[in-house]
């Protein structure tokens, strides 16, 4: 925070596909839960576990793991459609040769659709509606622009219908619908500058006498970056900051690149203040640092939407 407010410059890892974010954020991964929880978060696990009627159970096994086990014998892959797409590239594609049934849900042929048993045809980004996270972790809403041709589906649709056939239906009928759960889990982020009203997790408490602020918390894609949080040259660097408005800078008494404590009812977070009139009178906005989730400490099992206070810092 330091280094962008002394130069005015912003570093933000860009990931190699489009709505990469969104992904990750959805969970989609063997050592994720929807919000990019770790796989092993137990409380997350029981959460979820009310939700789905089934709880997670751990990490589970990557493209890489599955195939070099002998134990592949059925592999349904979604969005991607050339071997060069897979998980370490055209090297792991000789383990599809093992696998006795292949599903390949795709938008266009390629020579994964060349291999498959089945080939389920889904939808273009322009024939579907949902909603696209961009690498900066802001929603978009997409809209169907042209329909679909001939059977093909959207993802989410085709995924419903499988599990419906199944017997294990999960009871979406429309992309909305499913974009609320996702955000109940914490996959819709604020943004600064969005009223705290506009929560995807929609828990804004009243501030009080004592915490006359509301708290904005997130994850971003550069501080949540995994990678980045085992530098220890990065995590000296980046400090937990937070981002006010100047009116209430002038309320509070603070300055930009000050520091303060901000404090809840169960904790506090020394943090330095950085001044943005996108921010909303009334709110902090905290976005988990390199060095930890600065909000767990606010507010065990969720920070978002509320109430805090924030001092000037005392004497060291």
């Amino acid at each position: 925070c330091r280094l962008a407010a002394d130069t005015g410059a912003t570093l933000c890892p860009l990931p190699e596909t489009a709505n990469a974010a969104g992904i990750w954020r959805a969970g989609i991964g063997p050592d994720l839960l929807p919000g990019r929880i770790p796989a092993d978060d137990a409380e997350s696990q029981a959460s979820l576990g009310t939700a789905w009627n089934s709880p997670p159970t751990g990490r589970g096994r990557d493209f890489a793991e599955l195939s070099s086990s002998g134990e592949l014998a059925a592999l349904y892959l979604a969005g991607i459609e050339d071997t060069t797409q897979l998980p370490g590239g055209s090297v792991n594609a000789a383990a599809l040769d093992d696998v006795r049934l292949l599903i390949v849900q795709a938008t266009h042929a390629g020579s994964l659709t060349e291999l498959a048993d089945v080939v389920l045809p889904g939808a273009a980004s322009a024939e579907k509606d949902g909603h696209l996270i961009s690498f900066e972790g802001r929603a978009n809403h997409l809209e169907v622009s042209v329909p679909p041709p001939g059977h093909a589906r959207a993802d989410w649709e085709i995924a419903a219908r499988l599990a419906d056939y199944v017997g294990f239906g999960f009871g979406h009928r429309s992309s909305s619908g499913l974009w609320q759960e996702l955000a109940s889990f914490g996959v819709a982020q604020r943004q600064p500058g969005d009223p705290p009203e506009a929560q995807a997790n929609g828990q804004v408490r009243q501030p009080t006498a004592d915490l006359p602020l509301v708290l904005a918390n997130e994850t971003n894609l550069f501080s949540g970056n995994r990678n980045l949080r085992r530098g220890e040259v990065l995590s000296g660097i980046y400090s937990e900051c937070v981002e006010i408005g100047s009116s209430d800078a002038d309320w509070l008494g603070l300055a930009g690149g000050e520091h303060a404590v901000l404090r809840s009812a169960f904790g506090s977070v020394d943090v330095e203040v950085l001044i943005d009139d996108r921010v909303p009178a009334g709110v902090v906005y905290l976005a988990d640092g390199l060095t930890g989730a600065a909000g767990e400490q606010l507010y065990p099992g969720g920070a978002d939407g509320r109430p805090v206070s924030l001092r000037k810092a005392g004497p060291a």
